[in-house]
């Protein structure tokens, strides 16, 4: 199993041609699944104008969800645990604190484009 990252997760949806070949291919090759703040995340991002899509963000996120198989994974007391426990270098954003937590509780590779998880080393990311 892999876990997608938010920005993952929407170009899988959206945009295709944004995740490079070594992300493809492991979307393609495992299971995939996301932490369940992502849809936080994806409706904060439509609050803000950040992503514009042509309906609701629940909608958008259950038709990612539906049309690739994705698991969503909840949060657990562990999940947070192992997030309050990463050193700085990796994100400070608590979102990213918990999807990277969920792929390391879950003995998953993260499959992310952002630049403080993947030189951070404490999580094993594929982009």
């Amino acid at each position: 199993m892999i876990v997608l990252d938010t920005c993952v997760f929407i170009w899988l949806g959206l945009e295709q041609e944004k995740l490079t070949l070594d992300a493809m291919s492991a979307i393609q090759s495992n299971r995939s699944a996301i932490s369940d703040i992502t849809f936080l995340e994806i409706g904060y991002l439509v609050r803000k104008n950040r992503l514009k899509i042509f309906c609701t963000a629940s909608d958008f996120s259950n038709l990612v969800v539906e049309a690739h198989d994705i698991g969503v994974i909840s949060i657990t007391p562990e999940i947070v645990e192992t997030a309050l426990g990463f050193p700085e270098e990796v994100n400070n954003d608590p979102a990213d604190r918990i999807i990277s937590a969920t792929a390391v509780i879950n003995e998953s590779r993260l499959v992310t484009s952002d630049r403080n998880l993947l030189k951070a080393g404490q999580i094993p990311t594929v982009w």
